[in-house]
Protein backbone atom coordinates (compact mmCIF):
# COMPACT_ATOMS: atom_id res chain seq x y z
CA UNK A 1 0.00 0.00 0.00
CA UNK A 2 1.48 3.57 -0.62
CA UNK A 3 2.27 5.83 1.91
CA UNK A 4 -0.23 8.07 0.76
CA UNK A 5 -3.20 5.66 1.14
CA UNK A 6 -2.42 4.71 4.50
CA UNK A 7 -3.18 8.57 5.32
CA UNK A 8 -5.77 8.70 3.75
CA UNK A 9 -7.45 5.49 4.84
CA UNK A 10 -6.72 7.11 8.32
CA UNK A 11 -8.56 10.14 7.83
CA UNK A 12 -11.97 7.92 6.94
CA UNK A 13 -11.32 6.32 10.11
CA UNK A 14 -11.41 9.28 11.96
CA UNK A 15 -14.42 10.59 10.37
CA UNK A 16 -16.11 7.35 10.66
CA UNK A 17 -15.14 7.30 14.26
CA UNK A 18 -14.61 10.75 15.98
CA UNK A 19 -16.64 14.00 15.76
CA UNK A 20 -13.68 15.55 14.20
CA UNK A 21 -14.57 16.67 10.27
CA UNK A 22 -12.95 15.72 7.33
CA UNK A 23 -12.68 19.28 6.34
CA UNK A 24 -10.27 20.02 10.07
CA UNK A 25 -8.02 17.31 8.55
CA UNK A 26 -5.30 18.34 6.13
CA UNK A 27 -5.22 15.87 3.26
CA UNK A 28 -1.33 16.68 1.56
CA UNK A 29 -1.78 15.23 -1.44
CA UNK A 30 -1.77 18.39 -3.59
CA UNK A 31 0.16 19.90 -1.43
CA UNK A 32 4.41 20.81 -2.81
CA UNK A 33 5.28 19.83 0.72
CA UNK A 34 3.83 16.18 0.24
CA UNK A 35 7.01 14.07 0.50
CA UNK A 36 7.64 15.73 3.65
CA UNK A 37 4.59 15.41 5.28
CA UNK A 38 4.30 11.57 4.29
CA UNK A 39 7.85 11.42 5.99
CA UNK A 40 6.38 12.90 9.13
CA UNK A 41 3.94 10.84 9.29
CA UNK A 42 5.18 7.55 8.55
CA UNK A 43 7.61 8.59 11.78
CA UNK A 44 5.17 9.79 13.72
CA UNK A 45 3.16 6.54 13.60
CA UNK A 46 6.19 4.14 13.65
CA UNK A 47 6.36 5.30 16.97
CA UNK A 48 3.04 5.53 18.64
CA UNK A 49 2.84 1.46 17.64
CA UNK A 50 6.09 2.22 19.27
CA UNK A 51 4.96 3.72 22.55
CA UNK A 52 1.54 2.53 22.49
CA UNK A 53 3.34 -1.00 23.71
CA UNK A 54 5.41 0.71 26.21
CA UNK A 55 2.72 2.99 27.74
CA UNK A 56 -1.02 1.50 27.50
CA UNK A 57 -1.86 4.22 25.42
CA UNK A 58 -4.23 2.42 22.86
CA UNK A 59 -6.44 3.33 20.72
CA UNK A 60 -4.69 6.14 19.02
CA UNK A 61 -5.14 8.69 16.14
CA UNK A 62 -2.88 10.93 14.76
CA UNK A 63 -3.39 13.79 11.90
CA UNK A 64 -2.61 17.02 10.31
CA UNK A 65 -4.99 19.45 11.04
CA UNK A 66 -6.18 22.41 8.52
CA UNK A 67 -5.15 25.16 10.04
CA UNK A 68 -1.97 26.96 9.08
CA UNK A 69 -1.16 28.41 12.26
CA UNK A 70 1.76 27.20 14.11
CA UNK A 71 0.27 24.56 16.76
CA UNK A 72 -0.87 20.94 17.99
CA UNK A 73 -2.63 19.61 20.26
CA UNK A 74 -3.44 16.24 22.27
CA UNK A 75 -7.01 14.86 23.24
CA UNK A 76 -9.20 12.54 23.73
CA UNK A 77 -12.31 12.18 21.35
CA UNK A 78 -14.92 9.11 21.14
CA UNK A 79 -12.38 6.91 23.52
CA UNK A 80 -9.45 7.59 20.83
CA UNK A 81 -6.49 9.39 22.18
CA UNK A 82 -5.39 11.44 19.48
CA UNK A 83 -2.22 14.02 18.44
CA UNK A 84 -2.80 16.77 15.98
CA UNK A 85 -0.45 18.49 14.44
CA UNK A 86 -1.17 21.97 12.23
CA UNK A 87 0.13 21.51 9.09
CA UNK A 88 1.07 25.37 9.58
CA UNK A 89 3.98 23.66 11.83
CA UNK A 90 5.48 21.31 9.42
CA UNK A 91 5.05 23.83 6.78
CA UNK A 92 6.89 26.43 8.47
CA UNK A 93 9.52 25.06 9.74
CA UNK A 94 9.86 23.31 6.37
CA UNK A 95 10.82 26.87 5.02
CA UNK A 96 12.58 27.76 7.92
CA UNK A 97 15.05 24.96 8.21
CA UNK A 98 14.80 22.37 5.75
CA UNK A 99 14.66 24.48 2.31
CA UNK A 100 17.50 26.79 3.96
CA UNK A 101 19.96 25.17 2.77
CA UNK A 102 22.66 28.38 3.22
CA UNK A 103 22.06 28.29 6.95
CA UNK A 104 25.42 28.40 8.23
CA UNK A 105 26.78 30.47 5.16
CA UNK A 106 28.22 33.65 6.45
CA UNK A 107 27.26 33.35 9.75
CA UNK A 108 30.75 33.07 11.71
CA UNK A 109 29.92 28.60 11.74
CA UNK A 110 33.16 27.84 9.72
CA UNK A 111 33.64 25.03 12.62
CA UNK A 112 30.06 23.58 12.38
CA UNK A 113 30.86 23.97 8.02
CA UNK A 114 33.90 21.54 8.35
CA UNK A 115 31.34 19.18 11.19
CA UNK A 116 28.27 19.11 8.52
CA UNK A 117 30.84 17.76 5.93
CA UNK A 118 31.01 14.33 8.85
CA UNK A 119 27.42 13.93 8.95
CA UNK A 120 24.65 12.02 6.34
CA UNK A 121 22.76 14.82 6.07
CA UNK A 122 22.73 18.80 6.18
CA UNK A 123 22.65 20.74 9.18
CA UNK A 124 19.84 22.26 8.42
CA UNK A 125 17.91 18.64 7.86
CA UNK A 126 19.13 17.63 11.57
CA UNK A 127 17.51 21.20 12.89
CA UNK A 128 14.20 20.53 11.32
CA UNK A 129 14.29 17.19 12.02
CA UNK A 130 14.69 17.30 15.64
CA UNK A 131 12.60 20.70 15.66
CA UNK A 132 9.14 18.35 13.77
CA UNK A 133 10.18 15.28 16.33
CA UNK A 134 10.14 17.73 19.30
CA UNK A 135 6.15 19.05 18.28
CA UNK A 136 5.35 15.26 18.71
CA UNK A 137 6.78 13.56 21.52
CA UNK A 138 5.61 16.65 23.46
CA UNK A 139 2.17 15.95 22.56
CA UNK A 140 2.96 11.99 23.11
CA UNK A 141 3.91 13.16 26.80
CA UNK A 142 0.60 14.53 27.40
CA UNK A 143 -1.19 11.21 25.71
CA UNK A 144 0.70 9.42 28.15
CA UNK A 145 0.05 11.63 31.00
CA UNK A 146 -3.76 10.07 30.64
CA UNK A 147 -4.94 13.39 32.71
CA UNK A 148 -8.65 14.81 32.73
CA UNK A 149 -7.25 18.20 30.91
CA UNK A 150 -7.22 15.84 27.81
CA UNK A 151 -10.75 16.07 27.51
CA UNK A 152 -10.48 19.87 26.87
CA UNK A 153 -7.50 19.41 24.60
CA UNK A 154 -4.07 20.79 25.55
CA UNK A 155 -2.39 22.57 22.93
CA UNK A 156 0.76 23.92 22.50
CA UNK A 157 -0.29 27.75 21.78
CA UNK A 158 -0.56 29.42 25.33
CA UNK A 159 -4.60 30.24 26.51
CA UNK A 160 -4.33 33.35 28.93
CA UNK A 161 -7.24 32.15 31.45
CA UNK A 162 -7.00 28.46 32.94
CA UNK A 163 -8.46 27.83 36.46
CA UNK A 164 -4.95 26.27 37.71
CA UNK A 165 -1.90 27.72 35.98
CA UNK A 166 0.72 25.98 38.37
CA UNK A 167 -0.81 22.61 37.36
CA UNK A 168 -0.68 23.26 33.68
CA UNK A 169 3.07 24.53 33.85
CA UNK A 170 3.89 20.73 35.65
CA UNK A 171 1.99 19.30 32.75
CA UNK A 172 3.78 20.82 29.76
CA UNK A 173 7.16 20.73 31.37
CA UNK A 174 6.82 17.40 32.34
CA UNK A 175 5.71 16.71 28.99
CA UNK A 176 8.78 18.77 27.42
CA UNK A 177 10.95 16.75 29.86
CA UNK A 178 9.50 13.40 27.97
CA UNK A 179 10.11 14.99 24.64
CA UNK A 180 13.67 16.19 25.33
CA UNK A 181 14.29 12.33 26.91
CA UNK A 182 12.94 11.11 23.09
CA UNK A 183 15.34 13.56 21.54
CA UNK A 184 18.24 12.82 23.23
CA UNK A 185 17.87 9.55 23.02
CA UNK A 186 17.57 9.74 19.25
CA UNK A 187 20.66 12.17 19.14
CA UNK A 188 22.60 9.62 21.29
CA UNK A 189 21.65 6.73 18.46
CA UNK A 190 22.80 9.00 15.50
CA UNK A 191 26.06 9.58 17.29
CA UNK A 192 26.90 5.94 17.75
CA UNK A 193 25.85 5.44 14.16
CA UNK A 194 27.33 8.12 12.28
CA UNK A 195 30.54 8.72 14.22
CA UNK A 196 31.71 4.52 14.61
CA UNK A 197 35.14 4.65 16.42
CA UNK A 198 35.44 8.82 16.93
CA UNK A 199 33.53 9.28 19.48
CA UNK A 200 35.16 12.53 20.72
CA UNK A 201 33.72 15.24 23.03
CA UNK A 202 34.09 17.66 20.30
CA UNK A 203 31.49 15.76 18.00
CA UNK A 204 28.67 15.24 21.22
CA UNK A 205 29.27 18.56 21.70
CA UNK A 206 28.41 19.88 18.18
CA UNK A 207 25.66 17.60 18.08
CA UNK A 208 24.23 18.93 21.67
CA UNK A 209 24.33 22.53 20.57
CA UNK A 210 22.60 21.92 16.93
CA UNK A 211 19.91 19.75 19.08
CA UNK A 212 19.44 22.42 21.84
CA UNK A 213 19.45 25.37 19.12
CA UNK A 214 16.82 23.74 16.85
CA UNK A 215 14.08 23.71 20.15
CA UNK A 216 15.32 27.17 20.71
CA UNK A 217 14.00 28.63 17.81
CA UNK A 218 10.89 26.51 17.74
CA UNK A 219 9.61 27.51 21.42
CA UNK A 220 11.36 31.38 20.31
CA UNK A 221 9.16 31.92 17.54
CA UNK A 222 5.95 31.52 19.59
CA UNK A 223 3.94 34.52 20.62
CA UNK A 224 4.24 34.37 24.14
CA UNK A 225 8.42 35.07 23.60
CA UNK A 226 7.25 38.60 22.80
CA UNK A 227 5.25 38.58 26.51
CA UNK A 228 7.44 39.51 29.88
CA UNK A 229 8.54 36.81 31.51
CA UNK A 230 5.84 35.21 33.80
CA UNK A 231 5.70 32.32 36.23
CA UNK A 232 1.99 31.45 37.73
CA UNK A 233 0.00 32.72 34.80
CA UNK A 234 -1.55 31.20 31.67
CA UNK A 235 -1.92 27.67 30.11
CA UNK A 236 2.48 27.44 29.31
CA UNK A 237 4.84 28.74 31.00
CA UNK A 238 7.00 31.45 29.26
CA UNK A 239 9.19 30.05 26.48
CA UNK A 240 12.41 31.25 28.39
CA UNK A 241 11.60 28.73 31.54
CA UNK A 242 10.64 26.01 29.02
CA UNK A 243 13.40 26.63 26.83
CA UNK A 244 16.45 26.40 30.24
CA UNK A 245 14.72 23.02 31.39
CA UNK A 246 14.72 21.84 28.05
CA UNK A 247 18.28 22.06 27.21
CA UNK A 248 19.38 21.14 30.62
CA UNK A 249 17.20 17.90 30.18
CA UNK A 250 18.78 17.05 26.84
CA UNK A 251 22.35 17.98 27.76
CA UNK A 252 21.75 16.13 31.12
CA UNK A 253 20.73 13.22 29.51
CA UNK A 254 22.97 13.02 26.66
CA UNK A 255 26.09 13.14 28.99
CA UNK A 256 24.58 10.40 31.47
CA UNK A 257 23.97 8.10 28.42
CA UNK A 258 27.46 8.55 27.41
CA UNK A 259 28.87 7.89 30.56
CA UNK A 260 26.81 4.78 31.16
CA UNK A 261 27.90 3.26 28.19
CA UNK A 262 31.71 3.90 29.68
CA UNK A 263 32.42 6.77 27.45
CA UNK A 264 34.09 9.64 29.17
CA UNK A 265 34.03 12.72 27.21
CA UNK A 266 34.62 15.74 29.22
CA UNK A 267 32.40 18.36 28.57
CA UNK A 268 31.28 21.05 30.35
CA UNK A 269 28.01 22.12 30.61
CA UNK A 270 28.07 25.99 30.65
CA UNK A 271 30.38 25.72 27.97
CA UNK A 272 27.37 23.90 25.31
CA UNK A 273 25.30 26.55 26.75
CA UNK A 274 27.69 29.57 25.84
CA UNK A 275 28.07 28.03 22.36
CA UNK A 276 24.73 27.10 22.03
CA UNK A 277 24.21 30.73 22.38
CA UNK A 278 26.25 32.19 19.87
CA UNK A 279 25.52 29.46 17.72
CA UNK A 280 21.33 30.32 17.33
CA UNK A 281 21.91 33.90 17.81
CA UNK A 282 24.63 34.11 14.50
CA UNK A 283 21.95 32.01 12.83
CA UNK A 284 19.18 33.99 13.74
CA UNK A 285 20.63 37.69 13.26
CA UNK A 286 22.22 36.59 9.76
CA UNK A 287 19.65 34.52 8.34
CA UNK A 288 16.02 35.87 9.70
CA UNK A 289 17.01 39.37 11.04
CA UNK A 290 15.98 38.58 14.86
CA UNK A 291 16.98 39.33 18.11
CA UNK A 292 15.27 36.62 20.00
CA UNK A 293 18.35 34.79 20.83
CA UNK A 294 19.46 38.29 22.43
CA UNK A 295 16.33 38.74 24.07
CA UNK A 296 16.70 35.23 25.80
CA UNK A 297 19.68 36.19 27.16
CA UNK A 298 18.68 39.40 28.52
CA UNK A 299 15.71 37.71 30.32
CA UNK A 300 18.01 35.10 31.96
CA UNK A 301 20.52 37.27 32.73
CA UNK A 302 17.81 39.41 34.66
CA UNK A 303 15.87 36.96 36.38
CA UNK A 304 17.91 34.00 36.98
CA UNK A 305 16.61 33.79 40.74
CA UNK A 306 13.22 33.80 39.99
CA UNK A 307 13.61 31.18 36.80
CA UNK A 308 15.36 28.99 39.22
CA UNK A 309 13.08 29.64 42.27
CA UNK A 310 10.18 28.70 39.88
CA UNK A 311 12.03 25.70 38.19
CA UNK A 312 12.58 24.13 41.47
CA UNK A 313 8.67 24.42 42.35
CA UNK A 314 7.78 22.60 39.29
CA UNK A 315 10.38 20.12 39.90
CA UNK A 316 9.37 19.14 43.03
CA UNK A 317 6.09 18.73 41.77
CA UNK A 318 6.81 16.43 38.76
CA UNK A 319 9.37 14.23 40.60
CA UNK A 320 7.24 11.90 42.39
CA UNK A 321 3.86 12.44 40.13
CA UNK A 322 3.56 8.84 38.88
CA UNK A 323 1.48 9.98 36.69
CA UNK A 324 3.13 12.36 34.73
CA UNK A 325 5.27 11.09 31.48
CA UNK A 326 8.68 11.23 32.68
CA UNK A 327 8.36 9.54 35.74
CA UNK A 328 6.83 6.65 33.59
CA UNK A 329 9.83 6.96 31.21
CA UNK A 330 11.91 6.50 34.21
CA UNK A 331 9.65 3.47 35.42
CA UNK A 332 10.24 1.82 31.79
CA UNK A 333 14.00 3.06 31.48
CA UNK A 334 14.51 1.16 34.65
CA UNK A 335 13.30 -2.17 33.30
CA UNK A 336 14.80 -2.13 29.98
CA UNK A 337 18.15 -0.83 30.90
CA UNK A 338 18.18 2.67 29.31
CA UNK A 339 19.09 5.74 31.53
CA UNK A 340 16.61 7.44 33.44
CA UNK A 341 16.78 11.04 34.10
Amino acid sequence: MEKMEVYKRTIDYIVSKTLIHKECIFDYQDSPYRKEFDSSFQFYFKELITQSEFYEIKPFLLYFKNDTRVNASAFTNNGFNIISINMGTVVKLINRFKLKTDLLTETGNDDFCSFEKLLDMPINELVYQTAIRFTFYHELGHIIQKSDLLNEKMHERVLTLVENPFENHVYEIDADRFSSLCIGTHLIQYYLRVFKGCYTAENMEKLIIITCSSTLFYLLSFNTNRKEIYFEENSHPHPVIRITNIVFDIMGYCLQSMASRGFSLMLDKQTIIDKTLFFSNSIAKKKYSEDIIENYVLIIKEKTPDIIDYMEKINDAIENDDSLSSFKWNVLAKKIGINTI
